[in-house]
């Protein structure tokens, strides 16, 4: 399908929701645009070789609108208090920040 000039590839299938009645499913349909290599989507849905363009789940349907492509550079101001760390002590850090969250009262 096109879609707004975006050659538009289809993908089904089918979701589980669990409801007050029980559980049921409903299916899916995903049209992306691989020229775009962006494994990203609307509502959750996500990792196709290609942004999703259109989305349709059961009834309901989600469409990009518009998509803006800049070349403006992006600065990232680099914290101050800083420390240099190497990815095992970085490892290790992000271990204890989870051990602590972990942690019952």
């Amino acid at each position: 399908m096109i879609i707004d000039s975006l050659v538009c590839y289809k993908a089904t299938s089918t979701i589980k929701i669990k409801g007050r009645r029980g559980d049921f499913t409903k299916p899916v349909t995903a049209w992306y645009a691989p020229e775009i290599c962006l494994p990203v989507g609307p509502d959750g849905f996500a990792g196709l070789p290609g942004i999703i363009v259109e989305l349709k789940i059961d009834k309901v349907t989600t469409r990009l609108k518009k998509i803006n492509f800049t070349d403006k550079d992006v600065i990232i101001e680099l914290p101050k208090n800083k420390k240099r760390m190497t990815e095992t002590e970085f490892d290790s850090f992000i271990e204890g920040l989870i051990d602590s969250g972990n942690e019952k009262d």
